[in-house]
């Protein structure tokens, strides 16, 4: 089985890759750099496309990568937002399909439901576009055959966590 990891650099995404290999996984991961340890797939999702034959033969896709956690004006950044938490997951969803990926699993945020019942209201830009991003991912896979599932953790934490 092969996986393919975006934010494998990250908190969770560090932990992901112990696991995935601790289960026999071949890992290909995408990032802005080359990775000395993993096959890597060179893109920066806010301004490059996904290359076409970066999901060749992989069977999971784990969707980490977005836009978060920073405390300037999030009004001012609303674009890099919206091209992080939306566009390139859309990108990268549609090329899943295209590319015959079984399954695909989207690690959103709590804050995508907002904070009234309803779980439709998200009340910050960070929010807007995960909840958005989920929407249309919904949508690609009820459309496609691929199997779509959306993780909405809550806040994370444990030993090297920056937030």
């Amino acid at each position: 089985m092969t996986s393919f990891v975006t934010g494998a650099s990250g908190f969770i995404g560090q932990r992901l890759l112990v696991g995935l290999e601790a289960n026999g996984e071949w890992v290909r991961i995408l990032s802005r750099n080359p990775h000395p340890d993993y096959e890597t797939v060179v893109c920066d999702l806010q301004s490059e496309p996904i290359p076409e034959d970066g999901l060749d033969g992989v069977d999971t896709v784990f969707h980490l990568a977005g836009f978060t956690h920073d405390l300037r004006d999030a009004s001012k950044l609303e674009q890099l937002y919206r091209a992080l938490n939306v566009d390139a997951t859309l990108r990268l969803t549609e090329l899943a399909v295209r590319s015959g990926v079984k399954q695909f699993v989207f690690v959103s945020s709590v804050k995508a439901g907002g904070y009234d019942e309803e779980q439709g209201s998200p009340d910050v830009v960070y929010g807007q576009t995960k909840r958005e991003a989920e929407l249309k991912f919904l949508d690609i896979g009820r459309q496609s055959e691929m199997l779509v599932s959306i993780v909405r953790p809550s806040l994370v934490y444990g030993a090297g966590v920056k937030g």
